[in-house]
């Protein structure tokens, strides 16, 4: 991927992230472990057909309740410590985060190419427009 291609795409993933951040302030209660990996086994396993079938917002609140349980994957023994098995198991999850992620980010990039407005965006965003 090129250096000015790989921006842009870490460009829509932070724009793409602004509404999971509203999602992330309603929500207030911290996952727990049991439904962490229920979530992961679910959402993992048809995954495929769904990046394609479900909405940009299902895909942004997917990928927002995942992370949520990144802390949750990683402290789930507490003061023993972080096990392998705990750093395995978050970073499965992490990998599932950018998946969702990355689904969204391009319908957006698909978006503006289809409308024509990509190279408008990358004009406009080079000359400092943000």
């Amino acid at each position: 991927m090129r250096k000015s291609t790989l921006l842009v795409v870490l460009g829509f993933t932070l724009t793409l992230l602004a509404p999971v951040t509203d999602y992330a302030q309603q929500q207030e209660q911290v996952p727990t472990l049991e439904q962490c990996r229920a979530d992961n086994a679910l959402w993992g396993s048809n995954l495929k057909d769904e990046l394609l079938s479900l909405p940009v917002q299902r895909l942004q609140d997917r990928a927002h309740i995942l992370n949520s349980c990144s802390p949750v994957l990683l402290n789930q023994h507490g003061k023993d410590g972080i096990l392998q098995a705990d750093l395995d198991e978050a970073l499965l999850n992490s990998e599932l985060v950018l998946t969702y992620v990355s689904a969204a980010d391009n319908r957006a990039r698909n978006y503006l190419l289809r409308h024509g407005e990509y190279n408008s965006f990358l004009a406009e965003d080079a000359a400092g427009k943000r």
